[in-house]
């Protein structure tokens, strides 16, 4: 570390244009920057335009002005981009040439070439070349993402201190600003590969995974698994419909259908409360009567059933590990942390969220439309699931306009409040219940699950048996029955 220099103007030549305010004010020493390696790199793309290899360089070190602590620098950086950008050769002389052709109307318009102390400065820094190039860029952007953090960590400082700043609202921007840094970190070490190197890479971990059943999760039912191959893991998978549908419950009966298979799976409604919850599972569980157990008329042998299924319940191997979750007008940032807490703190492998349009706008973003809120929500769910490499299975609503259709069945563009959500989704299904618009059909339990969307594989309809009592989804028979021995000839 080097203290600032100044020019025979009495400039101080740090880089006020881009650096927080705070570090305006701090010791120069105290501000984490490398000026030995800011050095270093631009002498070696000036020596490099020498041999024609200033553009390549350049280009190699991905860098923007703005990563440069020291102000000049920062200046000469960009005079290279706008070379590099015009395709021409990025030497000490065009540098010069770009340097010279603008001027600061702040400072009486001297050109940048004078506040940089001339060419002078240039031939300074080509002799402080340094070596590896991408090395270099990465030091230098080590250091403006540790001044970002500092600087964040002073905004995080007064927001806290501040009691007209929620805490939701707080734990959502500081989650918000360090994903972008962690982003930014990410980028530093990004390997860039050949389509030979990739293929080989993927290739090798491909049979290193070939037998590990892990890529997914079970849906729950047989039919599904095999046309999606489960819900794949670090995916959103949506599953829509009109109200009355029984969104709600198919969710719940294909949560508790994985954790039965071994699945360590959570379920978060954002409408019923756990009571709720678990009295509802209890009714599909032991085939009773939803209506019967609120209303407290049960039979003996429905008593006898109730009690087993709440053993079943509770004796199920790894139904300790899954959680039935209520939260009453949440922030999506709760949603998040929620999240977070089943996943990282209790080893969560699948997780059920009904709905997630429920998720309140935040009043820092009062201004924001229905639209762009429920987008940054099916985003939010996507990023969840990368991020914790599991999947998210997400309900949503469908138009009302669908109901004034001939053919009721939803399609991809029917669902409510964005046009963004099935582009986010690895997989959209829409439940379909003819009961519901007709209630004099022929099929009365018949339910219809309909894979409109399916990056992995196929899409096609499923068809499964509801039992409104118990709101209670199964595969469906089917039951042939052969005619001739009854009489029927088949003419």
């Amino acid at each position: 570390m080097k203290p600032q220099q100044q020019n025979d103007t009495g400039i101080t030549w740090r880089n006020q244009e881009n650096a927080p305010e705070y570090l305006l004010k701090a010791d120069p020493k105290s501000a984490p920057y490398d000026q030995s390696a800011e050095r270093a790199l631009i002498g070696a793309v000036l020596v490099a335009g020498e041999i024609g290899q200033g553009n390549s360089a350049f280009n190699e070190a991905m860098l923007d002005s703005r990563a440069f602590y020291t102000r000049i620098h920062g200046f000469i950086w960009r005079a290279m981009q706008k070379i590099a950008l015009r395709g021409d050769n990025v030497e000490h002389h065009s540098v010069a040439s770009e340097l010279k052709a603008h001027t600061d109307p702040k400072l009486n318009n001297v050109t940048f070439l004078d506040l940089i102390g001339g060419e002078k400065t240039l031939i300074d820094l080509e002799a402080a070349r340094g070596g590896n190039i991408e090395q270099l860029a990465r030091q230098i952007k080590r250091c403006a993402i540790r001044r970002a953090m500092l600087d964040w960590s002073d905004q995080l400082r007064v927001l806290s201190m501040s009691p007209q700043v929620e805490l939701e609202s707080l734990i959502s921007q500081a989650s918000e600003k360090m994903g972008l840094l962690t982003n930014e970190v990410a980028g530093i070490y990004q390997n860039w590969e050949s389509v030979a190197d990739a293929t080989t890479a993927w290739y090798a971990q491909y049979i290193d995974t070939y037998k590990k059943p892990n890529l997914s999760v079970t849906t729950g039912y047989s039919e599904l698994d095999e046309l999606l191959l489960g819900w794949k893991n670090g995916a959103m998978h949506i599953v829509a419909g009109r109200m009355r549908m029984g969104k709600s419950a198919w969710l719940l009966n294909a949560c508790w259908r994985s954790i039965r298979q071994g699945v360590k799976a959570a379920y978060i409604s954002l409408e019923m409360t756990r009571p709720e919850l678990i009295m509802r599972l209890t009714s599909i569980v032991g085939q009773i009567s939803n209506t019967k157990i609120q209303t407290r008329t049960l039979s003996a042998d429905e008593h006898a059933r109730m009690s087993n299924a709440v053993a079943m319940i509770r004796d199920t191997e790894g139904a300790e590990a899954c959680y039935l979750e209520h939260m009453r007008a949440p922030t999506m940032s709760q949603i998040k942390s929620l999240v977070h807490q089943l996943v990282r703190g209790k080893g969560v492998e699948a997780v059920y969220i009904d709905f997630i349009d429920h998720a309140l706008i935040t009043k820092e973003n009062p201004r924001e439309t229905t639209y762009e809120h429920i987008t940054k929500c099916y985003v939010a769910c996507m990023e969840m699931a990368l991020r914790y490499d599991i999947p998210i299975v997400v309900a949503a609503q469908v138009k009302r306009e669908v109901a004034n259709r001939q053919d009721k069945r939803p399609q991809l563009s029917d669902i409510e409040w964005t046009d963004k959500a099935e582009r986010y989704a690895y997989s959209v299904s829409f439940l379909y219940r003819d009961e519901v618009y007709n209630e004099a059909t022929e099929f009365p339990n018949q339910a219809e699950l309909i894979v409109a969307k399916n990056r992995g594989g196929r899409t096609g309809t499923i068809m499964q048996y509801f039992e409104k009592s118990t709101t209670t989804f199964v595969p469906a028979t089917v039951t042939r029955v052969q005619l001739e021995p009854l009489g029927w000839d088949g003419e």
